[in-house]
């Protein structure tokens, strides 16, 4: 319909630019508007009447067709409940703008990048199958927040201790990839002999109160990493690839760099950075080792869940590390790079 309005309009507006013409060039756009506003109408209220679908497949196991089905009833016999749960999910979204404009402000708008997909987006989906499916969402702790907090922080600390003492292998062959795509990287662009110079201030490059940076680079990071450890139950292949893709990067840049300046902008953060990211793919590898075994019939599905739900933690230890790390990439490597460039 939006296609169809402006079709209208550019028709209207194309006649000769006289009394006649004008009329019917304001036609033209009033029924642009209203075709415009008609389609989005209509995108709004198929959003809304296939707002259960995927709680539909869940519990009731349907496939896309039966799970919109199912969507549309519940929203016919269950409207008002319906509305609210919409008009939840709205407010909801809009809030979250509103928090990421205000942080834009003040120049950590980075730090909303996981809310999304980590928080708002799996509470809303809890939330809407238990309304589909008629049951309360209860909650297993009752203890305060900062005492949870607190527990899953020391937790994810803890397993990631751990993990590289019970899975060692699975922890050498990310740091393996890793440090073998550097050494490529490396060859591959040291052979052209291009040295590429400093940036001129180097104190300044993220400005001079870098909290914006700092998210950034911390979430970024976080996320690189999350991909890297959950993507690699597909047979670790995803984890391996990303170890290789990162390594060739920094591996070609330290080629065509003077081995000071490189090792002046990067080894500060790059010595607590560098072997988290290789552990987050050892933690990938070792999910595909548990893909693996699951598709041989040698790892059962509950197996598999937990090792995911340990996947989770790990990511809590690893979150902390990089967060360390992106505060020394952002306030610390600038002025040690520039006491040894000069």
């Amino acid at each position: 319909l939006v296609a169809l309005g402006a079709g209208a309009f550019a028709a209207f507006g194309a006649g000769s630019p006289t009394g006649g013409g004008n009329v019917l060039a304001g036609l033209g756009a009033i029924l642009a508007v209203l075709l415009a506003l008609g389609g989005a109408l209509l995108g709004v209220l198929a959003q809304f009447l296939l707002l259960f679908a995927g709680p539909a497949a869940v519990v009731d196991e349907q496939g896309t067709l039966g799970a919109a089905r199912a969507s549309f009833g519940f929203v016919r016999s269950h409207f008002v409940a319906a509305l609210a749960f919409g008009l939840v999910v709205i407010g909801s979204y809009v809030a979250l703008s509103v928090l990421a404009g205000l942080l834009s402000v003040a120049g950590a708008a980075g730090i909303l990048a996981p809310v999304l997909p980590l928080v708002l987006s799996p509470l809303l989906d809890t939330a809407g199958t238990a309304l589909y499916a008629g049951r309360s969402v209860e909650r297993v702790d009752n203890s305060p927040l900062y005492a949870r907090i607190g527990r899953s922080l020391r937790r994810g600390v803890r397993e990631l201790g751990a993990f590289p003492r019970e899975v060692p292998i699975a922890t050498l062959l990310g740091a393996l990839s890793l440090a073998g795509a550097i050494a490529l990287g490396y060859l591959l662009t040291a052979s052209y002999g291009e040295v590429l110079s400093p940036p001129g201030d180097v104190t300044g490059v993220f400005g001079t109160v870098p909290i914006d940076t700092f998210a950034t680079l911390a979430v970024n990071n976080w996320v690189v990493s999350a991909r890297l450890a959950f993507g690699g139950v597909a047979l670790a292949v995803p984890a391996i690839v990303g170890l290789a893709f990162n390594g060739l990067l920094v591996g070609g840049l330290a080629g065509v760099s003077d081995p000071m300046t490189f090792l002046a902008l990067v080894a500060p953060h790059g010595i607590l950075e560098l072997p988290t990211v290789a552990l987050a793919g050892g933690i990938g590898i070792h999910l595909g080792h548990v893909g693996w075994r699951a598709l041989r019939g040698r790892a059962d599905a509950p197996a598999v869940a937990d090792e995911l739900k340990r996947t989770g933690v790990l990511l809590v230890g690893i979150a902390l590390l990089l967060i360390v790390a992106a505060f020394i990439e952002a306030f610390v490597t600038p002025r040690v790079a520039a006491a040894v460039v000069g």
